[in-house]
């Protein structure tokens, strides 16, 4: 429609091109139903969505009201990456001012695909367009770089302009308006390969896979949560220049907490880019070090969380000689670490042993050049099982336990944990060393209070 092209041109000052999508949108479909059927297969079925979700009453507005509080809603329900995707999924040519190419030549670009594109394109430019009204609120203006071909932020008060989205006081603790704001820039890109005339997106989707229990974190409440693989650009530097992320939940912008990173263009294990991991290693390593008892037998090390595969990849790498055992309950984790971040790793798929069976694999420590991943298990259970397994006298001691803290409802479940720990016999109840590190939202916080109590007990 006329409207909806002058609010996609209202918020990014020189929009790529946008046709209406013709599909008449869903019938009284709630806004999580209408996020995970951006994600579907099918793409007829997330262009509908996308369409739909222009209609659909949130944040207390009613249908097809689109204000500020909408997109308020939009963004906190962790829609912004799967309009991106459906964004990027449509293959466009710079020669042509950006627009599809034709199916003729390329045939992923099909009418559901391309619909699908433009409904994207129409839900990210209204909450652009809410953005805008934040930003002239605090005395900035968007205008539009002829040069770089970009949003430009403009102080109506000294004139100056900058290419960053400025901090509002509006967003100070508010992740959700960060994004907001941040969307004004996600839908141009930066700019463009010239030998296959693709567009250089500031934030690339690689695989988004909505809320499931394949995709549960182990530090949360439980609660299945999204998974997503991103590149982000580098915004001076060169078209291969890049981090990629991997990211749970809603994105929260280019500088919000992410589960893991890591350079693409590096060698898997070449740098520890997490200060959280960074600390636990160093906190490991000075365990190890300190442990002056010799071994007949290679000092093993237990790794809770596989994330992108960096923490026990670094380990492997600078610590050769240790052997790597990493359990991970997400099987959405384990293959997108294999698909995106390069893991190279043993698997133990968890289901698929016998009590009997997975303690003699535990027995046997990893290959010298592999670590090895015990899928579809969370920490505890895997602990439980390890203590319920048949002993044949010759306990598998791990010297050190490192990374991700699992969630505990009750300073009662975290004191379970740690007493699961100790009777697995998997750790050494005097000289392991544990290094586990929590999330910072507040449930997470609350749960390393009560695990800190327990440790100590």
């Amino acid at each position: 429609s006329s409207s909806s092209a002058e609010a996609a041109s209202a918020s990014s000052c020189a929009p790529m091109p946008v046709a209406s999508a013709e599909d008449e949108p869903y019938d009284g479909v709630g806004l999580e139903e209408c996020i995970e059927a951006l994600t579907a297969d099918d793409p007829e079925i997330a262009a509908r969505a996308a369409d739909a979700l222009l209609d659909v009453p949130a944040g207390g507005a009613s249908s097809g009201q689109r204000g500020a509080p909408w997109a308020y809603a939009v963004v906190a329900a962790g829609a912004v990456i799967p309009l991106l995707a459906l964004v990027q999924r449509v293959r466009r040519d710079a020669r042509d001012g950006l627009k599809p190419k034709p199916a003729e030549s390329c045939p992923e670009n099909t009418d559901a695909v391309v619909a699908g594109g433009d409904a994207a394109l129409l839900v990210l430019a209204e909450v652009a367009n809410a953005a805008a009204s934040f930003l002239q609120e605090e005395g900035w203006e968007v205008a539009y770089d002829e040069d770089t071909e970009r949003p430009i932020f403009v102080d109506e008060k000294s004139g100056m302009s900058q290419s960053a989205p400025p901090a509002l006081e509006r967003s100070r603790g508010d992740w959700v308006v960060g994004v907001m704001i941040e969307a004004l820039t996600l839908i141009q890109p930066l700019d463009v390969d010239e030998q296959t005339h693709e567009p250089r997106w500031p934030v690339r989707v690689l695989r988004h896979v909505w809320r499931s229990a394949e995709s549960e974190a182990p530090n949360s409440n439980d609660t299945p949560t999204s998974l997503s693989v991103l590149d982000i650009a580098v915004e001076e530097g060169g078209f291969d220049e890049r981090t990629r992320v991997l990211v749970r939940g809603a994105w929260r912008g280019s500088q919000g907490d992410v589960e893991g990173e890591m350079d693409p263009n590096e060698k898997p294990g070449t740098a520890l880019d997490s200060w959280r991991d960074a600390t636990v290693f160093a906190a490991l390593v000075l365990g190890l070090a300190a442990d002056s008892i010799p071994q007949v037998k290679p000092k093993r090390v237990l790794v809770l969380g596989l994330r992108c595969g960096a923490v026990p990849a670094f380990l492997k790498r600078f610590l050769p000689s240790v052997a790597v055992d990493v359990v991970e309950e997400s099987a959405a984790v384990v293959s997108a670490a294999r698909d995106f971040f390069r893991a190279d790793f043993t698997e133990e798929p968890f289901g698929e042993l016998t009590r009997e069976g997975f303690r003699a694999r535990l027995d046997r420590t990893p290959p010298d050049t592999h670590y090895r991943v015990w899928s579809g298990v969370d920490a505890r259970t895997f602990l439980e099982a390890a203590a319920r397994a048949p002993d044949d006298g010759a306990a598998s001691f791990f010297d050190g336990v490192v990374g991700d803290l699992p969630f505990f409802s009750s300073n009662r479940s975290a004191l379970e944990f740690f007493r699961a720990m100790r009777a697995s016999k998997l750790v050494h109840p005097e000289r392991a060393t544990v290094a586990l590190a929590g999330g910072w939202t507040s449930d997470a916080r609350r749960s390393f209070g009560g695990a800190c109590a327990a440790a100590a007990a």
